[in-house]
C-alpha cells in the first residue's frame, strides 16, 4: 500500500569543504504520488552533469566558463532505502540520460500506488565544479544555486516526470556543517556576526540558525516551507568581504560581497527603487531584496531562490556603461515580484519563460522613470559601425556580457547556465513575447500583461488569457517555442518598379522562403519598402510566412528605393555553421564601409609599425571585402594600395571563416635610412592564402595558422630609371609561414612557428631579412638579408595572473603573461651560393604582455620584448634615443601592441 501522503519534502544533512568543493551527506525525500497511476521508478536530477558544458568550447567561451581546465563536477547517490509503509527495500540508483537530461533513476521493486507516499533515504556525494557562474567555486567563493544534493524531478498528476521543468516547490531543510572562518548566505538569510546590520524581509519564509560544534567547525540549520532548491554562497572571511544594508525608500537592500563605493551604492539603490516603483505600478508587491555577489562571467544578474546573484564585474565597466547593466538588475527585481503570480498559475514547463517575458514587458515602464533618454547601445553603436572593431562586435559580440550590454533579445545562449531553464531549448521568454507581439499587436499584448498581473494570481495562465482576448493561437505558439524551431533563409527574389500615368509608382515585390532545417512555422515576417530619402512614404508589409514564395503589388507616391525583409532581425537565418544568411534580405544589396588603424609594434631600429584601412563589403556578408590600406614600417616611409579579401570554409569565430585569400597591389616610398637605395619607389603585387583555426587573436590557447604568399614587383628610380636592368629592378618570390599552438594547461601554451621563403631578383628592399620583430628577434631588422630565408621559433607562453580586474584610466587590466622564446634561422645571400656560418643566427629572449580592455569591453594587448643573440649588433635603450645620448645595450628591444582604433 504505502504511507498516507503528508506533502513532499526533502531534508539534507551534509558537510561542506569549501576548499575542495565537496559536499557529503545524507538526504531524506518524502514523495507522495498525486496521480491515479502506479509509479515504478523515481527520478532525480544529476545537477552538475546537467550543467557541465562541453569541454571542447572555443577559447573565448572557455575562459568565461572555466577559470582553469574543464571541470564539470559530479554527483553520486549511494544505496538508498525506500520505505513504502507496507514494505521497505534497498535499491542501488543508476545514472541515466533521458531526452538528453542527466538523471539518477531509482527503480522500485514494488510500485508506489496512487494516493500513497514513499520515504527515500540515502547518502550522496557532490563535487562542485571549478567554474564561473552560480554553480561553482572560484578563488575562495563557493556558489551553489541548486544542486547541493540531488534534486527531485517534479512528479505530475498524470504520473509522468517533468524532466524538462524546474524542480517542484516543496518543503526543504538543511543541516550544514563547514569550517569556521567563512561567511555564509543561505536562502537569502545570513548568520554573519554582523547580522544586526541585516534586516530580512518579514515576509521571507524560512529560518536560519548557526552554532559552533567544536573542532573549528560550525553548523547552520535552515528550513523553508516552500522552496524549489537551496541557494547558498560561502566566502572566506576576509576584510574585503562584507555585508551591509543599503537604505532605500521602499524596503531594504541587503548586499553580500566586496565593499561598494558610495556612487555604486547610490546607483544600486536607485536601480532597485526604480524597479520596485515599476512593479507597484503594475499591481505587484515587491519583496525586500538580498543581492549576493558571485563570479559570473557571462551573465550580469541571475536569480536564485530568495536571492539575486550579481556579477562581481557588475561595476567594472566605466560609469556610462552602468545604465546598460542595471536593466538586467531591474529585470531580475521585476521577475522576483512576478514569480509569485506565475508559480500559482503557469504550467511548470512554461512558467520560467512566462516570468522572464513579463518582466521584460515592464522594462519600458522602468526606463520611463529611471532613464528617460535611454538609447539601446546596439542602436547607438550602429552609427559607429564604420569602425571595424565596432562592426565586428556588432556582428560577433564575443566580449564578456556582450549580449547583456547590447540588450539583444535574439541572441541564442549556446551554454546551459540558468537553473530555471532545466534542459530546455535556450530561448528566452522575452523573445517569445516579441514573436507573439508580431501576431497580436503590442497594445493587445500589453493589455493582457496588465490584466494578468493585476489579477492577484487568480485566473487562467497567461497564454490562455491572451488567446481568449485576441483569438490568436498563443497557447500553441508557446508550446512550439518550447520545442524545435525551423531554420530558414529569406530572400528578396525580385523587385519591379513602374511609373504610373498619375505620377505614382507601382512596385511588385517577390519574397522567397527556404526551410533549411525543421518544419515550416507560421513566423510573421515584416517587409519594409523604403523611399530614397527619409521615412515619409515608407510602407510595411506583413507576411504570415505560410508559402514558399509570396508577391505583393504596392502603389506609392514616391519611388521605392529599397526593399528589406525582416529589418528588425527577428527571424533566425543561419546556415548549419551558425553564419548569418541575411545578406540577400535587401534589394539592392547594401554596402558596408569601415575604417580602422592598427599600431602593431615598435623596436630599436625601425620605430613604429602601423596600418590604416578603409574597407568596403556587402552588408551581412563577411566573405567578400575590398580594402584600401596605408601603412608605415621599417622598410617604407609610407605605402598603400587596394586589395580584395575573400573568406570561405567553416567558421573560425562568429561570422569569420577559417580560409582566406587576399589579392593586393601596393606602392611604397622606401626608407633610405633603414636600407640605402637609389630606387625609392616600389610597386608590389601579392596573392596570399591564409588558413586560421585560432578562436581569438588575443591570447589564443589552441589552433594554428598557415600563410602562403606569392609576390612579384619592381622598384623605380627617380632619375634614369630606363637605364636600369630588369635583374636589378624586378623581383618575385614565394613565402610560407606556419604557427601551431599546443595547450599544455589553461595557463601554459607552447607555440611553434616556422618560415621558409625564396625570391628572385636583386631588389634589396624586397629580400628576406633574418632579424626584426617577426623573425629572429635578437638581430636588428636590417642586419642580414638574402634571397632565401628559413627560420623557426618555439615559445613557452605562461600566465602570471589571469582573470584580473584591476582598474586603470578608462581600462581594466585582465592578465599578465610571460613568454620565453628560442629562435634560429638562416639567410642565403644568393640562390647559387650556400649560406655561410655568419648567415646563421640564433636568439633567446623573454617578453611580458599585459592584456586589458578599454571601458571594460574592448580587448587589447601591449608588451615589451627583449632578445639576445651572440655576436649581434647592439640595441639602444630607450629605442628612440640618439646614439650619443644613451649607451648601446647587448640586446634588442621591441614594444608590441595589438589594438585597433
Amino acid at each position: 500500500m504505502g504511507m498516507t501522503p503528508t506533502g513532499e519534502s526533502l531534508d539534507v544533512d551534509a558537510s561542506l569543504d569549501p576548499k575542495l568543493g565537496t559536499v557529503d551527506g545524507t538526504l531524506t525525500w518524502r514523495l507522495p504520488n498525486p496521480s491515479s497511476v502506479s509509479v515504478h521508478e523515481l527520478l532525480l536530477f544529476r545537477y552538475p552533469d546537467a550543467y557541465a558544458d562541453d569541454p571542447e568550447l572555443g577559447d573565448i567561451l572557455h575562459e568565461r566558463v572555466y577559470p582553469v581546465g574543464f571541470d564539470g563536477g559530479g554527483q553520486e547517490l549511494g544505496e538508498v532505502v525506500v520505505d513504502l509503509g507496507s514494505s521497505s527495500f534497498v535499491v542501488t540508483p543508476e545514472p541515466i540520460e533521458r531526452e538528453g537530461v542527466p538523471l539518477i533513476r531509482i527503480p522500485l521493486s514494488e510500485a508506489l500506488q496512487p494516493g500513497r507516499e514513499a520515504l527515500i533515504s540515502g547518502s550522496f556525494h557532490t563535487q562542485i565544479p571549478r567554474k564561473f557562474g552560480t554553480f561553482g567555486r572560484y578563488r575562495g567563493v563557493v556558489t551553489v544555486n541548486g544542486g547541493l544534493a540531488p534534486l527531485p524531478v517534479d512528479l505530475r498528476e498524470d504520473g509522468t516526470w517533468a524532466i524538462e521543468a524546474p524542480p517542484p516547490s516543496i518543503e526543504r531543510s538543511l543541516d550544514l556543517t563547514m569550517p569556521e572562518g567563512h561567511r555564509l548566505m543561505l536562502g537569502g538569510l545570513s548568520p554573519d556576526p554582523d547580522a544586526d546590520r541585516f534586516v530580512p524581509d518579514a515576509r521571507r519564509e524560512g529560518q536560519l540558525e548557526i552554532e559552533p560544534i567544536g573542532a573549528g567547525r560550525i553548523q547552520a540549520s535552515w528550513s523553508s516551507p516552500e522552496s524549489r532548491w537551496i541557494s547558498l554562497s560561502v566566502q572566506r572571511d576576509r576584510p574585503l568581504t562584507w555585508r551591509e544594508n543599503i537604505p532605500a525608500d521602499d524596503g531594504s537592500i541587503s548586499y553580500f560581497g566586496q565593499p561598494l563605493r558610495r556612487i555604486q551604492k547610490r546607483w544600486l539603490r536607485r536601480a532597485v527603487e526604480g524597479a520596485r516603483a515599476t512593479a507597484r505600478g503594475a499591481g505587484l508587491d515587491p519583496q525586500d531584496l538580498v543581492i549576493v555577489e558571485a563570479p559570473l562571467r557571462r551573465k550580469l544578474v541571475e536569480r536564485g531562490e530568495g536571492v539575486l546573484y550579481i556579477s562581481d564585474r557588475f561595476f567594472e565597466a566605466e560609469l556610462p556603461v552602468w545604465r546598460y547593466h542595471d536593466l538586467h538588475l531591474a529585470r531580475a527585481v521585476l521577475a522576483e515580484a512576478i514569480e509569485a503570480a506565475t508559480r500559482r498559475r503557469e504550467p511548470t514547463r512554461v512558467e520560467p519563460l512566462t516570468t522572464h517575458g513579463l518582466a521584460w514587458r515592464l522594462i519600458p515602464d522602468y526606463l520611463s522613470t529611471r532613464w528617460k533618454n535611454h538609447v539601446n547601445l546596439r542602436q547607438l553603436l550602429d552609427g559607429l559601425s564604420f569602425l571595424p572593431e565596432v562592426d565586428a562586435i556588432l556582428q560577433t559580440p564575443v566580449f564578456p556580457f556582450a549580449d547583456q550590454i547590447f540588450d539583444n533579445p535574439w541572441v541564442v545562449d549556446p551554454l546551459r547556465a540558468d537553473v530555471r531553464r532545466f534542459n530546455r531549448p535556450l530561448r528566452t521568454g522575452r523573445a517569445l513575447l516579441l514573436m507573439i507581439e508580431d501576431r497580436v499587436g503590442a497594445q493587445s499584448l500589453d493589455a493582457a500583461v496588465r490584466d494578468y498581473l493585476r489579477s492577484n494570481g487568480e485566473g487562467p495562465d497567461f497564454f490562455t488569457l491572451l488567446q481568449d482576448r485576441t483569438g490568436q493561437p498563443a497557447v500553441g505558439f508557446a508550446q512550439r517555442w518550447m520545442g524545435g524551431w525551423a531554420r530558414v533563409n529569406l530572400a528578396v527574389q525580385q523587385v519591379e518598379r513602374e511609373r504610373q500615368d498619375d505620377g505614382s509608382w507601382r512596385t511588385r515585390v517577390t519574397i522567397r522562403r527556404e526551410v533549411l532545417e525543421g518544419e515550416a512555422s507560421d513566423e510573421v515576417v515584416e517587409i519594409r519598402l523604403n523611399p530614397a530619402v527619409g521615412r515619409k512614404g515608407r510602407a510595411t508589409l506583413i507576411w504570415d510566412g505560410q508559402d514558399e514564395v509570396a508577391s505583393w503589388e504596392v502603389i506609392t507616391r514616391k519611388r521605392v528605393a529599397s526593399v528589406q525583409v525582416d529589418p528588425r532581425g527577428r527571424i533566425l537565418e543561419t546556415d548549419a555553421d551558425g553564419i548569418s544568411l541575411k545578406k540577400d534580405n535587401r534589394f539592392p544589396r547594401a554596402v558596408k564601409l569601415t575604417g580602422s588603424a592598427f599600431l602593431v609594434a615598435a623596436d630599436s631600429v625601425s620605430g613604429i609599425e602601423a596600418y590604416a584601412y578603409l574597407a568596403m563589403r556587402p552588408a551581412h556578408d563577411l566573405q567578400h571585402q575590398v580594402r584600401l590600406r596605408v601603412w608605415t614600417d621599417e622598410e617604407a616611409w609610407v605605402g598603400g594600395g587596394p586589395s580584395y579579401r575573400h573568406y570561405f570554409g567553416p567558421p573560425r569565430i562568429g561570422s569569420y571563416r577559417q580560409h582566406r585569400i587576399d589579392v593586393s597591389v601596393d606602392v611604397q616610398w622606401l626608407n633610405g635610412l633603414f636600407r640605402p637605395t637609389d630606387a625609392p619607389i616600389l610597386v608590389n603585387g601579392e596573392v596570399t592564402y591564409v588558413y586560421d583555426t585560432r578562436a581569438s587573436a588575443f591570447s589564443p590557447r589552441s589552433g594554428g595558422r598557415v600563410l602562403v604568399t606569392a609576390f612579384a614587383g619592381r622598384d623605380f628610380a627617380l632619375e634614369d630609371d630606363h637605364l636600369r636592368s630588369a635583374e636589378a629592378s624586378v623581383f618575385g618570390g614565394v613565402d610560407l609561414q606556419a604557427t601551431k599552438l599546443f595547450s599544455l594547461h589553461p595557463w601554459h601554451v607552447l607555440a611553434v612557428r616556422g618560415k621558409v621563403g625564396v625570391i628572385g631578383g636583386n631588389v634589396k628592399h624586397r629580400q628576406f631579412v633574418l632579424g626584426g620583430n617577426s623573425n629572429v628577434r635578437g638581430y636588428a631588422a636590417n642586419y642580414l638579408l638574402g634571397k632565401f630565408r628559413t627560420m623557426g621559433s618555439v615559445e613557452w607562453r605562461h600566465f602570471f595572473a589571469r582573470d584580473l580586474d584591476l582598474p586603470g584610466p578608462f581600462m581594466r587590466y585582465r592578465a599578465l603573461q610571460g613568454v620565453l622564446f628560442v629562435e634560429g634561422g638562416v639567410v642565403a645571400r644568393d640562390l647559387e651560393t650556400p649560406p655561410e656560418p655568419s648567415d646563421l643566427g640564433v636568439s633567446i629572449g623573454y617578453a611580458l604582455r599585459v592584456y586589458l580592455d578599454w571601458g571594460g569591453v574592448l580587448p587589447a594587448m601591449g608588451g615589451i620584448e627583449f632578445a639576445w643573440s651572440p655576436n649581434a649588433p647592439p640595441g639602444r635603450l630607450p629605442f628612440f634615443s640618439p646614439p650619443e645620448t644613451w649607451p648601446d645595450v647587448p640586446f634588442q628591444i621591441y614594444f608590441v601592441a595589438s589594438q585597433s582604433f
